[in-house]
């Protein structure tokens, strides 16, 4: 589902591990699934994720991932079995329809919409096209466009060797006439896009980070802990970007305008990209220029990886702040299980995940219920849920609201969210969010 299309108002088309440290039935299953993932999509999206956050991996078994995820042939053989690209998808399908399609008439529609201010969609949409062209393979090969508008491609930060530091850029948006007195600095963070980014993913083990979320009113409220390998991500890459940031504030063309910054990413790079921004928000007091920058977050598919709700303890302003908090986002696929996947959800999935292989699903009656288990870990900013139109409840004098989108915009709150029972592998695309 396009976000930017919807935003705009255009037309569009259960334990915290399994702990253990060998692979069991499940988990071979869920690795045959990843590592074919390359075959099926851009991105290899769901199914590495899956496997990572699933098994409790000691070392002397980081060979075999590695070999699992590296894998770029249409079939694969784990022991006797052997799997092709087509099998491959029928599996996926069956998944799907067992966990989302067979569960979806049970969860009630959320009937809030999406409050689409002009704005406010504007950098959504900005957001959206920085956070596909991040995942370049190349600095010079993708800039984003936007009519209207000159986007400066100003940094480019090379992810590390370890995958200890996320690949990142800088992007400065700009009307083109030179009459408004507004620019935009956005901080794009790269999703999964390597085997080492996924050996990051691996380590979810919470972790305290004061240096990273700094809330005033911690000595009353338990500090927040946050997933390992994301702290270390961001902690790594906060440094260059604020030394960038406050570069990009005492340029001469700066001084005088409305500047805001956008924190953004996919998936994993969302989940930095959260962590930057409370890191701002709550850790640094002056920065350069005559304006306090507005600072947002606005995330695509972005996993659960703080264990607080801590959206209301950054409402309020930070005494000696050098920042504005603006809006805080994150936008979701209907089928996404991304947004749903701590350890317990993962294990839900690696189960049914086993149940379904072959040719052909199983009957219904020989498949246990799919059983969504409460959320553990929280995302930050108000979810906002992405459906084709037809599966939004109309809401009586609502019809007139919603012609000319094909794209349905709710909000979920964290109730709704962890009633739903989410597996559509294709759903995760960052290119479904701004096509």
């Amino acid at each position: 589902m396009s976000v930017t299309r919807h935003a705009l108002g255009a037309s569009a088309s259960g334990a915290e591990s399994l702990g253990s440290t060998t692979l069991s039935g499940a988990s071979i299953a869920v690795a045959t699934m990843l590592s074919n993932l390359s075959e099926l999509s851009d991105k290899a999206l769901l199914g590495k994720f899956v496997l990572l956050r699933v098994i409790k991996v000691a070392s002397p078994l980081h060979t075999t991932i590695l070999m699992l995820i590296q894998s770029a042939s249409t079939t694969l053989a784990i022991g006797r079995e052997s799997l092709d690209q087509k099998a491959m998808r029928q599996r996926m399908s069956n998944l799907r329809y067992v966990v989302s399609d067979r569960f979806k008439d049970k969860v009630k529609m959320p009937s809030k919409k999406w409050e689409r201010k002009q704005h406010t969609a504007f950098l959504v949409q900005v957001a959206a096209l920085c956070s596909r062209a991040v995942y370049r393979k190349d600095p010079a090969q993708v800039v984003p466009e936007l009519s209207g508008y000159v986007i400066k491609d100003r940094h480019w930060v090379e992810p590390t060797w370890d995958g200890s530091g996320k690949a990142a850029a800088l992007f400065e948006i700009a009307p083109d006439t030179p009459d408004f007195h507004q620019k935009i600095l956005v901080i794009a963070v790269r999703g999964s896009a390597s085997t080492v980014d996924w050996l990051v993913n691996l380590n979810s083990e919470l972790t305290e980070s004061p240096g990273l979320v700094k809330l005033p009113d911690s000595i009353r409220k338990p500090v927040p802990k946050v997933h390992r390998g994301f702290a270390q991500c961001a902690t790594a890459l906060a440094p260059g970007l604020l030394h960038q940031i406050k570069a990009a504030l005492e340029d001469d063309d700066m001084q005088g305008q409305t500047v805001e910054i956008v924190f953004t990413g996919h998936s994993a790079g969302g989940a930095v990209a959260c962590l930057l921004f409370c890191h701002f928000l709550t850790c640094h007091g002056h920065v350069s220029g005559s304006n306090k920058p507005t600072l947002s977050c606005i995330t695509f598919g972005c996993p659960p990886f703080i264990n607080a709700d801590i959206d209301s303890r950054l409402t309020d302003l930070f005494p000696g702040s050098g920042f504005l908090r603006g809006s805080m986002l994150t936008f979701v696929n209907d089928g996404d299980p991304i947004p749903r996947m701590d350890s317990a959800y993962a294990t839900e999935l690696a189960r049914i995940w086993n149940l379904v292989g072959g040719s052909t699903c199983p009957p219904m009656s020989a498949i246990p219920e799919f059983k969504p288990p409460k959320l553990r870990l929280s995302s930050l900013g108000e979810v906002v849920w992405l459906s084709e139109k037809d599966q939004e409840i109309r809401r009586k004098g609502n019809e007139e609201e919603n012609e000319g989108l094909k794209v349905a915009a709710c909000y979920l709150n964290r109730n709704d969210l962890e009633k739903h029972a989410w597996a559509n592998v294709m759903a995760h695309d960052m290119n479904l969010y701004v096509n």
